[in-house]
């Protein structure tokens, strides 16, 4: 049963829905809603069918269905303050849901409340394997119990399929406590097993070769990283490096950070393993988490124009910071959304700007020529 609090929070979230939607559907009726929903849902309109389902729920408040939807609805528009009233119901209705399970531990792990998580998996409040077996080791490293944690981490690696998780994971948990010399024995190999790092990975290590002291090897690392593209982050990075500047380790510094990781790596593994709308959700968790988290941002943008979601995409983009050195990708990824959703004046003068500030940057004028060209 729901409490009173959670029936008013509910109610509350439920009334300012709909009091956003057109005057008109009131008169479709419950059924009409949720069809409604479900057309808005095939077509990845998300924000029509939080509004649609939500409009359903007035009706219907005990339906799992239709809370689930609009739970999932609000969490593919990035409002996790809207999904957690909806998850908390379908937990207090006994309702096995991993996209309420997603919203729910999220939740917590914003709040730092990792006994209450740990205590959740100990019940059987399961997302999935590989998701839960990464949740409780970050959890444990935020409780201080970096021993259990490091187990966990490595019951994760022993796992079928999911060693390299685990691994990297571990490497990262052991750099944001200090210990970086067991986090370059991983991400070097050293320790005997070859982990194949991903872009935001490699920044992970060269950081941890940075703080090691070993200044000449970290600079290999970003030209080798680099070799055959010019990337402005890598160059900075090196840059900093070489000048012997103090580059702190910062992909991941508390266990909060490390749960946005883990859900952008699960994110950044799916594409082509699962649909872009599954894949979403996950990827939606990482900024959110941890607003700072750039490569989230840009993987959910692009994730958001696969869905053909080219507005929604625009605004995602714009969420990356001008100083940034990837604002530049986003710039980019800005202009062909905008080219997908035909405000081809619009695209060109994004290119046409970021020209002016990216002007060395040869990839930029290319696509602006092709732009042109098109015309």
């Amino acid at each position: 049963m729901l409490n009173r609090f959670s029936r008013l929070a509910i109610t509350t979230a439920l009334a300012l829905t709909a009091a956003s939607l057109p005057a008109a559907l009131s008169a479709e009726g419950n059924a009409g809603a949720y069809l409604a929903g479900r057309q808005a849902g095939s077509d990845n309109d998300y924000s029509a069918a939080a509004q649609y389902f939500s409009r359903a729920l007035i009706r219907d408040t005990e339906n799992p269905t239709l809370i689930e939807n609009a739970a999932s609805a609000y969490l593919s528009m990035g409002d996790l303050d809207r999904a957690v009233p909806l998850a908390t119901r379908l937990t207090e209705m006994e309702v096995e849901s991993q996209i309420a399970g997603l919203i729910a531990y999220a939740d917590l792990s914003r709040k730092g409340d990792w006994q209450t998580i740990i205590d959740n998996l100990d019940d059987g409040r399961s997302v999935g394997p590989l998701y839960d077996g990464l949740l409780r080791a970050w959890a444990l490293v935020g409780l201080g119990r970096m021993g259990d944690a490091l187990e966990q981490f490595t019951a994760v690696e022993n796992a079928r399929g999911t060693q390299a998780f685990g691994l990297y994971h571990r490497a990262l948990a052991l750099a944001s406590v200090g210990d970086f010399e067991g986090a370059n024995a991983i991400f070097s190999g050293e320790d005997g097993t070859q982990l194949r790092l991903t872009p935001r990975g490699t920044v992970a290590h060269i950081q941890v070769l940075g703080q090691l002291q070993q200044i000449d090897t970290a600079v290999e690392r970003v030209a080798a990283a680099q070799r055959g593209r010019l990337d402005p982050f890598l160059s900075n990075l090196g840059d900093r490096l070489a000048a012997g500047e103090d580059v702190p380790f910062d992909v991941v510094t508390s266990a909060t950070d490390g749960i946005a990781e883990m859900h952008f790596s699960i994110a950044n593994a799916l594409p082509g393993a699962a649909s872009a709308g599954y894949t979403l959700v996950y990827a939606r968790l990482a900024p959110i988490l941890r607003p700072d988290h750039v490569e989230g941002v840009l993987l959910t943008a692009d994730l958001l124009e696969r869905l053909e979601r080219y507005g929604m995409a625009t605004e995602v983009y714009d969420q990356v910071a001008r100083d940034h050195p990837y604002f530049y990708i986003a710039e980019m990824g800005r202009a062909e959304a905008l080219k997908q959703a035909d405000q081809t004046e619009a695209a060109i003068e994004v290119l046409t700007q970021l020209g002016e500030t990216h002007s060395d940057l040869p990839l930029v004028h290319v696509a602006l020529g092709d732009t042109l060209r098109r015309l």
